[in-house]
């Protein structure tokens, strides 16, 4: 079925989109161009004006990539980097026990505990536990080409990768 697209009218202009994400009946918009996350309320086919999230200097999110929340927010950064945000300020939180660089997407859920990134070019899933960053797996996906999205079932335990064509499913079980 094909539906009518009607455009949002907005503050935001496609210029400064670099990802956007809806989490608890809002809309947030990830800008780098801003280094700012832009949070919105939607009614109808209007947004409401934008209201900066990030709170304080975010120079950091000038090389922001994608965008996961929770209830606190994570930032991909293009070199593969990962960001904390809490109530819209940067904590001091790193990610642990892996090398990898390029991540490609970024998945959150307050379902469950556990951060989650796609690394298309080696192939990986790898998962941190969100309240310090420890690693807690890595899966290795040797046979699939070409990943490019990533998400997570509600029951914490499924996970979905796509290679553009196809959709497969594993189990995840971090330790």
């Amino acid at each position: 079925t094909s539906g009518a697209i009607a455009p949002i009218e907005s503050e935001t202009t496609k210029e400064t989109i670099t990802e956007l994400i809806t989490y608890n009946g809002r809309i947030y918009v990830l800008s780098a161009p801003d280094r700012q996350i832009w949070r919105h309320s939607l009614t109808g086919n209007k947004l409401s004006t934008k209201n900066p999230w990030i709170k304080g200097s975010a120079n950091e999110l000038n090389e922001a990539a994608a965008i996961a929340i929770d209830g606190d927010v994570y930032v991909l950064t293009k070199q593969g980097g990962i960001l904390k945000f809490a109530s819209g300020i940067l904590q001091s939180w790193q990610i642990a026990g892996t090398e990898e660089a390029l991540y490609t997407r970024l998945f959150a859920s307050p379902n469950h505990d556990y951060l989650i990134a796609l690394n298309s070019s080696s192939k990986k899933v790898i998962v941190w536990r969100k309240t310090d960053g420890k690693l807690l797996a890595q899966y290795v996906l040797s046979s699939l080409d070409n990943l490019v999205d990533l998400v997570m079932a509600e029951d914490a335990r499924t996970a979905y990768v796509t290679d553009g064509r196809q959709i497969y499913k594993f189990e995840v079980a971090p330790q």
